[in-house]
């Protein structure tokens, strides 16, 4: 059974991204040589260039600290108020700065301000925060005569925060993308399931009950066995139902024979099951197989036979009822099966039984489903 929620062994995300961002911090973090050397190369007083170098230092390991806590994809992310103060924090020790390495000197710091507010806010609006936070105080700075190359040099450090920023976004939307493909197939496999387990018990249940109404004048202690039978069918069917959900039921073929044997007699198909397990995990693709295709068989054939084989990892379900151009329809039966056929490498095939099964004719052509594992 195919299982209804999947755990993958894949490494966390998060948790990539975390140890990726660190590196890049320690990269970025290099650069901060560039205020350092202009401070220790700086004319100004020493008092000015030792606060400088202090608040270089300190900018590096806020920074740092920062960018490691923050996660504009993470389930709570940064509240923008806490990036504000600390930017404001960050912006106080580049301030400090200012004395020994002017206000071109500052602007390397710029980059820094943009990677926090880029990965602690949503894309949509730390990337253009990012830039701003670059491009007005370099407008600035150019517009009261500063150097247009020192403004732009920090301006390619913002350009690859951007170009990451929006990297990992699109990381993050394929990821959540791919989380509501997963769903939706565990929700596709749950209704299989479902339709699979009370399909075939509903089926044989309604036939009981039918039968029990027609001899409950004409055989009453008949009509009392067959409703204690559709009692003990019902509670295994909702046994079964508990099982599924709990994903702690895997259907046996030794166990899907003995219950076909019972559901088509039942149904007043005479029945000619030859079943031999190989084992593995194909047994349990011939298991549903063959619980669907004998359910099918009892709705909808007809039939006053069934042949049911398995060996060898094969199995071969014919019947000489109506055919399955009059009883096949849309829903989650064949569908089903050929998704189970096809994820244990398998071929399922629907066809006539016509001619080589014994009881059918043109007109009434009967069925033959088959499950063969697959040869390229």
């Amino acid at each position: 059974m195919a299982e209804l929620f999947t755990v993958t062994s894949e490494a966390n995300p998060g948790r990539a991204n975390a140890a990726i961002r660190a590196l890049y911090s320690v990269i970025w973090v290099v650069f901060l040589l560039t205020p350092l050397t202009l401070a220790a190369t700086s004319d100004a007083h020493p008092g000015w260039v030792a606060l400088a170098v202090g608040a270089t230092i300190a900018f590096g390991a806020a920074y740092v600290a920062g960018i490691l806590r923050v996660d504009a994809d993470a389930p709570k992310p940064a509240e923008p108020r806490g990036l504000a103060a600390a930017c404001l924090a960050l912006a106080a020790l580049a301030a400090a700065t200012i004395p020994a390495i002017g206000p071109g000197g500052a602007l390397t710091f710029t980059p820094y301000f943009s990677a926090l507010v880029a990965f602690g806010l949503p894309a949509r609006r730390g990337i253009p925060a990012a830039i701003a936070l670059w491009a007005l105080p370099a407008t600035g700075y150019v517009a009261a005569g500063g150097i247009v190359w020192h403004a732009l040099g920090p301006g390619i450090g913002v350009v690859f925060i951007v170009v990451i920023r929006l990297a990992e976004a699109a990381e993050s939307r394929a990821r959540a993308v791919e989380e509501q493909k997963r769903l939706a197939e565990d929700r596709e496999r749950v209704a299989r399931d479902v339709h699979d387990l009370l399909g075939h018990s509903l089926t044989v249940v309604s036939l009981k009950a039918q039968l029990a109404s027609r001899l409950v004048e004409a055989d009453p202690q008949r009509a009392r066995a067959e409703l204690d039978e559709i009692y003990s069918l019902s509670r295994d069917a909702l046994h079964e139902i508990r099982e599924t959900v709990t994903r702690l039921r895997e259907p046996t073929l030794e166990s899907e024979a003995a219950a076909a044997r019972r559901a088509l007699a039942a149904a007043g198909i005479d029945a000619d099951v030859d079943v031999s397990p190989g084992g593995g995990e194909r047994d349990d693709l011939l298991a549903w197989a063959l619980r669907e295709a004998v359910t099918n068989v009892i709705r909808h054939s007809r039939a006053t036979r069934c042949t049911v084989s398995a060996a060898g990892g094969s199995l071969t379900v014919a019947d000489d009822g109506v055919g399955i151009d009059e009883r096949s329809r849309p829903g989650f039966g064949i569908a089903g099966l050929k998704e189970r056929a096809a994820a244990h490498r398998a071929r399922l095939s629907v066809a006539a039984a016509y001619p080589d099964y014994p009881g059918t004719t043109p007109e009434q052509p009967g069925t033959r489903i088959e499950v063969t594992p697959w040869t390229p």
